[in-house]
């Protein structure tokens, strides 16, 4: 299921919160905290500094509000600042243990049916897509999450990830090879399906 890309919301709400309105602040906060916290699930895994992740957006939307200018939506604008948080977090763990995924809500939602067997089945593939999506690099990762999850366009996930248009289509490109492939070997399949022809390199993946 594709998450919604923006979240409607009140032109007054923000503008009283660029302002300092306190509680214009706190209800645009409340209004993106699900979206936040889902968004990280998908881009760092279930990891124990999980909240202390959500911590550092909010309190960075909280600091930075003020000089929002409104060339973006503010979804695409927290969402950037969860890919940049995500980034940070991820290339100071590259030696951490493999990542939990059997905790928490799903990370990317797929539907259960109301029979047992479909509901662990689905949750298994579940955990099959969380772990798929760990062999990819942040950058494959939050290219491939951006668009696969939310709907964002590759020019619109080069803007969130300040990257070129050619760096951003290559880390779609060698995510969705790579989150096809690991995927496959998890499900036991020998091939896996290929996007094509492969994209002239250009910039750093």
């Amino acid at each position: 299921m594709r998450a919604p890309t923006n979240l409607v919301l009140d032109p007054e709400l923000l503008a009283r919160a660029r302002g300092g309105d306190r509680d214009a602040l706190s209800i645009i906060l409340d209004h993106y905290y699900e979206r936040i916290h889902r968004m990280l699930v998908h881009l760092v895994g279930r990891s124990p500094e999980l909240d202390d992740l959500r911590q550092q957006v909010l309190l960075t939307i909280v600091r930075g509000i003020a000089g929002f200018r409104g060339d973006s939506e503010l979804g695409t604008w927290i969402g950037g600042i969860c890919v940049n948080v995500s980034r940070e977090h991820i290339r100071g763990k590259r030696t951490a243990k493999k990542r939990n995924v059997d905790d928490g809500q799903p990370a990317i939602d797929l539907s259960a049916g109301p029979d047992v067997v479909a509901r662990i089945e689905s949750r298994a593939e579940l955990i099959a897509v969380e772990r798929a999506l760990a062999t990819l690099s942040i950058e494959q990762r939050a290219a491939f999450v951006l668009a696969t999850v939310y709907g964002h366009s590759v020019d619109e996930i080069a803007a969130i990830m300040k990257a070129a248009r050619s760096t951003t289509r290559l880390r779609l490109y060698y995510g969705r090879k790579k989150f096809r492939a690991a995927l496959a070997r998890q499900h036991g399949d020998t091939a896996t399906q290929d996007d094509g022809a492969e994209p002239a390199k250009e910039g750093p993946l």
